[in-house]
């Protein structure tokens, strides 16, 4: 079946495709692909939040069964169990880029998404149960020459103090327009394990079958839980001329594959899509909307990141 058959409705908060009864919906997890290693994606946010009200489930993001404590920066809670995240980049040493419709709702006890106070941040691994790195004396040590150990990333837990969704989204917004940046409350020092990514300014890029990555932390399969460590899949620029049967192209881009059981799936929702560009490996879109039936075997829907980064640079920079 092409991709080309859907014909997109709104439908209770979420998408219908008719004729197949299929749902496009917020992006919820990486499918196929391989785990991220430490260091491999320093850009890479884990973005999450203590809940969400009762409605829209078809649009909201994951959901997990147990509740989240309120301090996230205790070692003994390394975010490993949040009942609602998304997935973001870091574009400087204060501001992290995400999807818009991840502020979407409210808190279990009533408190708005879009409060900035609800939101954690956790940087500087993949790996969601990790409290720690390995010491740097013992990096040094005559134990680390025998052994061979490696050094490991020490993850940052960080506050965020304001909250900017793009002026024209809406809850019904479909790609176009699904984008925020959040600042972080102090600036984090860049290294090995954190850093920036550089974001694609050029509308005409990437051209179609230009073999790019998804990344973030989401389930590996339909209806599955998410993953404790960060997964990155290749996904090729899907055609725009079926693309622009779903969306519009000028604002969003398709990437993935048909009946191949891979490409993003919530917790993926506001997470990379990444093209490496003459060496450099720069984010062409922000994961968006994914086929809710049959998530892996549909390419997904990606806000194109060249349109707006007029906006986002008039806000981080």
């Amino acid at each position: 079946m092409g991709f080309a058959k859907f014909v997109v409705v709104f439908y209770l908060g979420c998408f219908a495709a008719y004729g197949d009864d299929h749902i496009l919906s917020r992006v919820r997890r990486i499918i196929g692909g391989r785990e991220l290693a430490d260091g491999e994606a320093p850009y890479l946010a884990f973005v999450a939040a203590f809940g969400t009200s009762g409605g829209r489930m078809k649009r909201s993001i994951f959901r997990s069964s147990n509740s989240f404590n309120r301090d996230p920066t205790s070692p003994e809670n390394p975010f490993n169990d949040p009942e609602v995240f998304c997935t973001g980049t870091l574009v400087n040493d204060q501001w992290a880029l995400t999807a818009a419709h991840c502020f979407d709702g409210s808190t279990t006890s009533g408190v708005s998404l879009r409060d900035p106070s609800v939101w954690r941040l956790k940087l500087g691994t993949p790996l969601l149960s990790r409290t720690a790195g390995r010491s740097s004396r013992l990096e040094k040590s005559w134990l680390s020459r025998i052994f061979g150990f490696k050094k490991i990333s020490n993850p940052m837990f960080v506050e965020i103090d304001r909250i900017e969704i793009h002026p024209d989204y809406t809850v019904d917004s479909f790609a176009r327009d699904d984008v925020a940046v959040v600042r972080l409350r102090e600036p984090v020092s860049f290294g090995p394990f954190i850093n920036n990514i550089q974001l694609n300014m050029d509308d005409s890029y990437p051209p179609d079958d230009t073999l790019c990555r998804a990344q973030g932390w989401g389930c590996t399969e339909k209806d599955g839980g998410r993953s404790d460590v960060a997964r990155t899949v290749d996904l090729p620029i899907f055609d725009t001329a079926e693309c622009a049967t779903v969306v519009d192209t000028e604002y969003a881009l398709c990437a993935g594959y048909i009946d191949m059981n891979r490409g993003v799936c919530s917790g993926d929702s506001g997470g990379p899509l990444l093209c490496n560009r003459n060496g450099q490996l720069v984010q062409v879109g922000v994961t968006s909307l994914s086929n809710t039936a049959d998530p892996g075997n549909f390419p997904g829907v990606f806000l194109r990141v060249s349109k707006y980064i007029n906006w986002i640079r008039g806000i981080t920079e």
